[in-house]
């Protein structure tokens, strides 16, 4: 999969929303500190994405409508993996995952050391399927969600969803 390093920066990436195409891997490149750099903004998953993974990066939503979510599904994908591992996301108006009407298909979706903060609860569903996706797994390890959010998971009638397994959370 295509890389991008994000060097950490004492000023935030303004990303915006931004429609990814493509396996992709983002992940921030390492200091001595530890300190993650902040990426302002929402990703879309785009119609040939067959697999995301986003490691030790903080997202920012600022609390606006432009870029209410983490991560949204804009087209039908059929994507293998979704890892998000070590990361922070925070500030988001209505949550972290979102599927409405775009009828993806996804294999694994896993949470590990995530820590997620301030989902409002303007339609705050954290995880929400609303569409006919087709999911066989979601897992979250060892992740965290601080203040906020009006559901954890909502996942409508239409989706397929096999497995859900939470661990240490």
């Amino acid at each position: 999969a295509p890389v991008i390093k994000v060097a950490y920066s004492e000023t935030p990436y303004v990303l915006g929303s931004v429609v990814l195409g493509g396996p992709r891997t983002i992940y921030k490149d390492t200091t001595a500190q530890g300190a993650q750099p902040v990426i302002q903004g929402g990703l879309k998953i785009g119609a040939d994405v067959t697999s995301i993974h986003l490691e030790a990066l903080t997202f920012d939503g600022l609390g606006s409508a432009d870029h209410p979510h983490n991560l949204t599904f804009d087209a039908a994908a059929k994507v293998e993996s979704i890892t998000v591992v070590n990361c922070k996301l925070n500030n988001y108006l209505r949550g972290v995952l979102y599927e409405s009407s775009k009828a993806p298909t996804v294999n694994t979706i896993k949470y590990e050391g995530v820590e997620v903060n301030n989902v409002g609860g303007d339609g705050g569903d954290c995880f929400d399927f609303r569409g006919k996706a087709v999911v066989n797994s979601i897992e979250f390890i060892n992740s965290t969600l601080n203040t906020g959010a009006r559901t954890w998971f909502r996942i409508d009638a239409n989706t397929t969803l096999e497995s859900i397994k939470l661990t240490h959370c």
